[in-house]
């Protein structure tokens, strides 16, 4: 089965992490394209961020063998952006493993 591919401004997923309560984990972060897709991204372009139980359990292993500071911060980050995205879907009956997400700025 197909399952449809939902399209977010890069800011408002930002904004649906934030509203989910994460605001304090997010507060290094003011643009998701570089932490996920770094290097990898430019104007007018979507970016296709797997939200997945298999890629959130990877972020989550890599949190748990993760000595340097810097990469845990954004780790976490890259989590809480996972997990509210997946519940903003649940919440809203929209069943995708994928989300695009428009890089534009």
């Amino acid at each position: 089965m197909i399952k449809p591919t939902y399209k977010v401004d890069a800011f408002d997923v930002l904004t649906i992490a934030k509203e989910a309560g994460y605001e304090e984990f997010l507060e290094e972060v003011d643009y998701i394209a570089p932490l996920f897709w770094p290097e990898d991204f430019m104007n007018d372009c979507y970016k296709s961020l797997s939200i997945d139980s298999d890629y959130y359990e990877e972020i989550c292993e890599d949190i748990e063998g993760c000595e340097d500071e810097d990469e845990m911060k954004e780790l976490v980050a890259k989590k809480v952006i996972i997990e509210a995205l997946r519940k903003y879907c649940f919440d809203n009956g929209i069943k995708t493993d994928v989300v695009l997400v428009d890089v534009s700025w």
